[in-house]
């Protein structure tokens, strides 16, 4: 995908997300966990995890951390 076309992608993920969240309770808000986000990988083509191995590895190492990162954040929601 361009990079252009990744940036449209997440427009449109980002809108059908704030109409999802149009009637959503304050609770309903807080427990939203959806993320998008656009990562170029440099010096890469079709197959980034082989051109670029090991900026697409740490790119992936960092966003499961964020993911990690936001199920904690859910998990002390519910518990409260």
């Amino acid at each position: 995908m361009s990079v252009d076309g990744g940036h449209d992608a997440v427009a449109k993920m980002q809108a059908a997300q704030e109409a999802a969240l149009k009637n959503a309770t304050p609770a309903e808000r807080a427990r939203e966990n959806g993320d998008q986000k656009v990562v170029v990988v440099p010096n890469a083509g079709h197959h980034l995890y082989l051109d670029n191995y090991k900026f697409f590895n740490d790119a992936i190492d960092k966003e499961l951390a964020d993911v990690e990162q936001r199920n904690k954040r859910l998990e002390t929601l519910s518990k409260a």
